[in-house]
């Protein structure tokens, strides 16, 4: 065959390979074989990168199309085979860009895919590579597929699409019964009945050969019968069930990943991965002694599914608690911790009262609060959820609590906004010299809006560690997620310092990181905030939180826009300043709550920065030629080759008319002059904005326009080295 093309390519290889049943597509997946899509190149491209591109493309295509058991790629010389899990695990990283398209990746989506794919089976012959296609290929359908941890999700969305989605739970009138629930009574049969007595719903048959579930209304059963019994048949004809007993335990456990997304965010369903439930025990045993499992009692009062107790090994000493009764049922079926004592306790809502007086929690564990508090160990991974930020809607309902009432009384209405400080809040006011062992965000720590909760919580932090947030499988962002261990028996005032351990994803330890908190008047939003003037309006600048977590968002504007300062002659150094020191520093998970703060201030009341003209004109230049969206005019005509009398100069004329300016920001204005001038060259708009000059200069995709974008990017970047160190040294920023 004379190869010229792609397909050319493609055919010669699969004949080679002896495969003759395929599907060619170039606009969705290369190849389709039985239960293998693959990834094809002519040239020499990394496998990493195709494989990408697959899990891209088969992600856009989920909701419409099954996928397949296997994904592959190979290109001139190689190729590489990742079993189906691997991509849906990779689905649940909300931190990637999925709009994107699959065949225009960035290089940051591609790293992010291959630290996430783990077990890779790379061929560097490609005749090893077709032989093992050819023996996956020749799996018939008839040959019953085993039930694993790899492919249990994806066989629970066939099963949904099969007859899943027809099912109406609504008649078990049980809110916590959710569609997974009828999938788990299903895997967990021997083919007639459900095996696993304690879930929630159970498979049933009769003497015709009719299945149906049945569901637990209090402590009777309601039944709902299976809608189509043939295709039920014969979808589960295709597979071996139950699963074998070592991947029983994980899919039970692994409910939470069958949860939809809602009942997820509203119920806080965070699963503690592993390698945090170990790095976590080895830190309290750090702080409280090897023998520390003997010597003090732990409650989980967050537990879900139980996996944060793997590495508890005194059982008896160990009390569990959750929110979902189906949980414990869960945890009764695997079994996991079989010696613990496990009770459903609404831990924000429910009363503070023993058994033995017609409330929840185990006597036993009743009189280690009373009597040996000081030995409790209050160890948990509670809920992430908020009840609002400034770029979601509120989730009603999902941190109202009797607890946030009371936490209002007590002056914390900010702080009652987050479920894990309302876990704090009842911890601390009923469970006196206790220890607290928590995974959280920093907010307790820094956050501006916990100024009164640092106030009145007293305790001794001993410890913790961080760990980036999207290691988490239901947690969005990169932020840092802190594991904190505090000792309230020491009623110590809150640390200004707190030093944490720092780890990678796969537990490395890596440097030691120092959170500081500051009171709101130290913030930079107490130095820079919203001013009214009658002076004329020159544009607007956007004012978010005084974190890194705000940066992206600040930029100014000549339009009216959320959260806006007005912007007129007598602020507009000061914004531009606050502008560039926010947005000069790079953003990491690890620095991403930290708060930029109010400069030095000297004894006679002027800021260190403002006898500083280089700094503050190093800043109105980065600011103008970054994060500006505005119609400003910043040069002159006889500087840019234009002859026009109604071009408005005036923020030229106050902010760069006449100043002396350093070599690196002279040479920022140099390149930017040479991009304006360009543009005037060539289109009619002479009040272009700079935003707008740019976009269209890069359509033009010339060689000049890409030479000189370059040459800003460099500029800038030497720029913005000199405004950080000023930033430290002016006290915008710590050191």
């Amino acid at each position: 065959m004379n190869i010229r093309s792609e397909n050319d390519f493609k055919v010669k290889k699969l004949t080679d390979w002896g495969i003759k049943k395929y599907t060619l597509d170039e606009h969705r997946v290369d190849v389709k074989i039985a239960n293998i899509w693959i990834e094809a190149k002519k040239s020499y491209e990394d496998t990493y990168d195709m494989l990408a591109q697959i899990i891209f493309t088969a992600y856009k295509v989920k909701e419409h199309q099954l996928l397949p058991l296997y994904f592959a790629c190979f290109n001139a010389n190689k190729g590489a085979i990742i079993e189906n899990y691997q991509a849906q695990d990779v689905f649940l990283h909300s931190d990637i860009d999925w709009i994107q398209a699959p065949s225009g990746l960035d290089q940051k989506t591609i790293d992010r895919i291959k630290f996430l794919i783990k077990d890779v089976r790379e061929f560097n012959n490609l005749d090893d590579f077709g032989k093992e296609i050819a023996r996956l290929e020749k799996n018939p359908d008839s040959i019953k597929s085993s039930i694993d941890k790899n492919n249990f999700l994806q066989i629970y969305q066939e099963w949904l699409d099969a007859f899943g989605n027809q099912i109406n739970i609504v008649a078990f009138q049980n809110k916590d019964i959710i569609l997974a629930d009828c999938y788990l009574a299903d895997l967990m049969t021997d083919g007639v009945k459900t095996i696993a007595q304690k879930l929630r719903v159970l498979l049933d048959g009769n003497l015709s050969g009719e299945y149906f579930y049945k569901g637990k209304i209090n402590e009777l059963f309601a039944e709902i019968k299976i809608p189509d019994q043939q295709k039920y048949k014969n979808f589960w004809s295709k597979y071996n069930r139950p699963p074998k007993d070592e991947y029983q335990e994980y899919i039970l456990q692994r409910r939470d990943l069958l949860i939809p997304a809602n009942i997820r965010e509203t119920k806080g369903a965070y699963f503690t991965p592993e390698i945090w439930c170990k790095v976590s025990a080895e830190n309290l045993a750090e702080v409280f002694g090897e023998n520390w499992q003997d010597e003090y009692y732990i409650w989980d009062p967050a537990c879900g599914t139980g996996n944060l107790g793997r590495y508890l090994v005194n059982q008896r000493r160990v009390f569990m608690s959750t929110l979902d009764e189906s949980d414990i049922n869960v945890m009764d079926q695997i079994p996991i911790m079989p010696n613990t004592t496990k009770f459903q306790f609404d831990f924000v809502n429910d009363l503070w009262l023993p058994i033995e007086k017609g409330g929840k929690i185990p006597n036993s564990l009743w009189r280690v609060i009373k009597e040996e508090s000081y030995k409790l160990i209050i160890y948990m991974n509670p809920p992430y959820v908020e009840a609002t930020s400034y770029k979601k809607k509120s989730k009603t309902g999902s941190t109202q609590s009797s607890i946030k009432e009371r936490m209002k009384e007590s002056l914390l209405g900010k702080e009652s906004n987050e479920l894990f400080a309302q876990f704090y809040f009842r911890i601390y006011n009923e469970i006196k010299n206790c220890k607290i062992a928590s995974f959280s965000k920093l907010k307790n720590c820094s956050g501006p809006n916990f100024e009164n909760f640092r106030t009145v919580f007293k305790a001794k932090f001993c410890g913790g560690f961080l760990c980036e947030a999207n290691t988490f499988d239901n947690v969005v962002g990169s932020f840092p997620i802190s594991f904190q261990i505090w000792d309230t028996e020491t009623q110590d005032d809150f640390p200004k310092k707190l030093a944490f351990k720092v780890y990678d994803p796969n537990g490395k330890r890596l440097q030691q990181k120092i959170v500081k908190n500051y009171k709101n008047t130290e913030l930079i939003n107490s130095w820079f905030k919203t001013t009214h003037s009658d002076k004329k309006t020159l544009g607007y600048i956007r004012h978010l939180p005084g974190d890194f977590q705000g940066q992206r968002g600040v930029y100014i504007s000549s339009k009216t826009i959320t959260r806006p300062i007005k912007l007129t002659e007598l602020n507009i150094f000061q914004a531009l300043i606050y502008l560039a020191v926010r947005i000069a520093p790079k953003k990491t998970w690890l620095n991403d709550r930290d708060q930029f703060k109010k400069p030095k201030v000297q004894k006679n009341g002027v800021y260190d920065y403002e006898t500083d003209e280089k700094f503050i004109n190093n800043c109105v230049v980065y600011s103008l030629f970054t994060k500006n969206y505005t119609n400003w005019q910043l040069f002159l005509n006889s500087d840019i080759g234009l002859v026009n009398n109604d071009r408005d100069l005036e923020v030229h004329d106050i902010l760069l008319e006449g100043k002396q300016f350093s070599p690196q920001a002279q040479d920022v204005l140099n390149v930017a002059k040479q991009i304006y001038t360009i543009y005037h060259q060539n289109f009619i708009n002479p009040n272009a904005s700079w935003d707008e000059i740019i976009k269209e200069l890069k359509k033009s995709k010339e060689q000049t326009c890409l030479d000189l974008f370059y040459n800003l990017k460099i500029t800038l970047q030497i720029l913005e080295l000199d405004i950080m160190s000023d930033s430290i040294k002016y006290g915008f920023l710590d050191g």
